[in-house]
C-alpha cells in the first residue's frame, strides 16, 4: 500500500505538485487508494508482537480508510492551505512515462523520478480488506483520515 506520514518522500512529492498549482490525477481520480498512516503500521506491528498464537498468520495493513485518489489530493491540499487544479491524465500515459523514467535511470545508474509502480499505486483501484487484523488483533486506524493527513503535512 501507500504508507504515508510526516517527512515521507511520497507525500512530499505530491505536496510539491500541489504547490505548483496543477497536479495530475492518474485517470479520473475515483479509484480507491491503499492509504495507511505510518502510526497505524506501527500499531499493527505492536499488536502482532503482543498477541500470542498468531505465528504464520498474514494481515493486511494497507488501508486505513476507503479513500479515493481525488479525496486524498484534496485533503492534502486543504491541510496545506492550497487550491490546485487537479488535471486527469490517462493511466497508460503515466505508466508509459514511468517506464521511460525507469529506463533512463537504469542507463544512468540512478533512481527514476517516477515509476510504473507509482502510476499503479496512484492510478489503479486498490482495496485491501482489514477485517482479519481488526477482529483478531483489535487493530484500528491510528487517526481519522483528516487528522492523519494534517499530521503528514505538518
Amino acid at each position: 500500500g501507500f504508507i504515508f506520514g510526516p517527512g515521507d518522500r511520497n507525500t512530499g512529492a505530491l505536496l510539491d505538485l500541489l504547490r505548483r498549482g496543477l497536479a495530475p490525477l492518474v485517470g479520473r481520480g475515483g479509484n480507491r487508494l491503499p492509504l495507511t498512516f505510518v502510526r497505524s503500521v506501527a500499531d499493527a506491528l505492536l499488536a502482532a508482537v503482543q498477541t500470542p498464537g498468531i505465528e504464520g498468520r498474514a494481515y493486511n495493513v494497507a488501508r486505513d480508510w476507503p479513500v479515493t485518489q481525488r479525496q486524498f489530493y484534496r485533503q492534502l491540499a486543504r491541510a496545506a492551505g492550497l487550491h490546485p487544479l487537479l488535471l486527469p491524465v490517462p493511466y497508460q500515459l503515466l505508466a508509459g512515462a514511468g517506464f521511460a523514467a525507469e529506463a533512463v535511470a537504469s542507463k544512468l545508474g540512478g533512481e527514476p523520478a517516477f515509476s510504473r509502480s507509482a502510476a499503479a499505486l496512484l492510478g489503479l483501484d486498490s482495496d485491501f480488506p482489514t477485517r482479519r487484523i481488526e477482529e483478531e488483533l483489535g487493530w484500528r486506524p491510528a487517526l481519522p483520515f483528516e487528522e492523519a493527513v494534517a499530521a503528514a503535512v505538518g
